[in-house]
């Protein structure tokens, strides 16, 4: 969305609801704040767990496939409960809320039963026996998780994100402070399976002291179902196409390379994609309920939508800079020798991010059109390309290198341009033109990264001839690449935090 785009029509959206506008600020402060802790406490947790379980570094590699696993059990199988709540004038009815607690119990237990089904397969196609009794373990989570209050729905449809905000920062700091304390006594791969069934059961009792609501009751009414599936159908088709144009990577990974380059893969990828994930979790929590409010008053969604938007590329612009810039040191500051091959793979991942920030914010506000099915060919294009770019660029850099993993690598971090170019053409029909303003801002990212990188570089060059340790060398690298960065940034987010301020009048 250009400049033009984001200044036209913001009466009809924004304007006459201040509140509306002091909502998105606050709710997406309090989306942020929680994003950087627990972004925090998974870095920290990540570290040390790397350091616990250096002498097997394949053990962080099969949990990368049992979580993947766990998440598309729950991508395949869902109907966005949640957004039906959130977007449907009778979400806060108890007959529709407690039909959708209703179906999201029944989808637990179906999942955990799959969970044990698929447990075997699996197994033998990774070569890896422990999944036989990992995955139905796991699959645990499921269940408890799907009791959870359906008051959380609730907070989101309120935009009172600062309650399921709360639910995540306590199950991430319970969860992840207990597979470090059972790693510590017995490093294994079990200490990450305790964990992860854990956070499911504490996520289940803090929403309901947290996010309280009627007591749930189990309920089907037919119309609140068939109203939640119509809507869910196209989102369900959509949830399971992104689930394997995000996971498809790390699947193909675990089958093709070792473990252990899956294990370094996900660091870097959790690097890489920092900036892109807070944006779309401010997406999901803030402006997705705020896009729909405006449509459902008759306001400008496409004005409201540039003036929400436009400080987010901003932000997510240099933040995924920065990472370009100063993420290679962040590896060697802070990870064990054995991640030292994340270092090169956040450079090729971190330039995606931006990608992944424009597409997600053209995929809310067709959403909040009620526009589901256009969500669907933005993954129907990224598959392909990653059909097309993983076997290419593995076997160019094979060919040219002797290695492919670079090349498998590159090739994940281009697919998402495909996605990226689907939404932007599939919006311009409802008067949203991206392409000149979003390009505009990934050259300026572009050369801030380029800049950070080279001014990383050198400090990292001429700290180390100077004979200091290499982290003492890495840090020196970081700050210069993240100072270099935050320079040519700085004008551009002065506009945007004075925007962001305006937005409060």
């Amino acid at each position: 969305m250009g400049e033009a785009d984001s200044q036209a029509g913001v009466g009809g959206g924004l304007a006459g609801a201040p509140s509306m506008r002091r909502r998105a600020v606050r709710g997406s402060a309090w989306v942020v704040a929680s994003f950087v802790y627990g972004q925090g406490v998974r870095l920290v947790g990540n570290i040390v767990l790397a350091y616990l379980l250096r002498d097997d570094i394949g053990v962080l590699g099969i949990m990368v496939l049992v979580n993947s696993l766990n998440r598309g059990l729950q991508m395949a199988s869902s109907v966005g409960l949640n957004l039906s709540v959130v977007q449907h004038e009778k979400g806060e009815e108890l007959w529709f809320l407690h039909t959708a607690w209703t179906l999201q119990v029944i989808r637990g237990a179906l999942l955990f039963l799959v969970c044990c089904i698929v447990a075997v397969p699996y197994a033998a196609f990774y070569g890896e026996p422990v999944l036989v009794a990992l995955v139905p373990f796991t699959g645990l989570v499921l269940v408890a998780v799907a009791f959870q209050s359906p008051g959380l729905w609730l907070a989101e449809r309120r935009v009172e994100v600062w309650r399921p905000i709360a639910v995540d920062v306590i199950t991430q700091t319970i969860s992840l402070g207990t597979m470090i304390v059972w790693a510590a006594i017995s490093p294994s791969v079990w200490a990450l399976a305790v964990g992860i069934v854990l956070s499911g059961v504490v996520r289940a009792c803090a929403s309901y002291a947290i996010a309280p609501a009627s007591r749930p009751r189990f309920r089907l009414d037919r119309g609140a179902c068939g109203s939640m599936l119509r809507f869910g159908g196209w989102l369900l088709i959509g949830t399971l196409l992104t689930y394997f144009a995000t996971d498809a990577p790390t699947l193909a990974m675990g089958r093709v390379f070792t473990k252990d380059d899956l294990a370094v893969f996900a660091v870097a990828l959790m690097l890489a994609t920092f900036s892109s994930q807070c944006v779309s979790k401010i997406a999901s929590m803030v402006i997705f309920p705020l896009f729909s409010e405006v449509k459902n008053r008759g306001g400008d969604l496409v004005g409201a939508a540039g003036r929400v938007l436009s400080p987010l590329r901003v932000m997510g612009g240099a933040a995924t800079a920065a990472m370009y810039a100063s993420g290679p040191m962040a590896v060697t500051l802070l990870w064990p020798s054995e991640m030292a091959n994340a270092a090169w793979m956040v450079r090729l991942l971190a330039m995606t991010a931006m990608l992944v920030v424009l597409g997600d914010s053209l995929k809310m506000l067709l959403l909040s059109l009620g526009e589901a099915r256009p969500t669907v060919w933005g993954h129907v294009s990224k598959l392909v390309a990653l059909a097309v770019l993983l076997p290419a660029g593995a076997w160019w850099t094979t060919r040219t290198m002797g290695w492919g993993l670079p090349g498998f690598v590159a090739g994940a971090a281009l697919s998402e341009a495909a996605r990226y170019l689907t939404y932007s053409l599939l919006s311009r029909r409802y008067g949203v033109r991206s392409l000149v303003g979003d390009g505009r801002w990934m050259a300026v990212m572009a050369l801030a990264a380029v800049t950070g990188a080279f001014a990383a570089d050198a400090a990292f060059g001429a700290a180390a001839s100077s004979g200091v340790g290499t982290r003492v060398a890495a840090f020196a690298g970081g700050a210069a690449g993240g100072a270099a960065v935050l320079a040519l940034y700085a004008v551009p987010m002065l506009r945007a935090s004075r925007e962001l301020r305006g937005m409060r009048g």
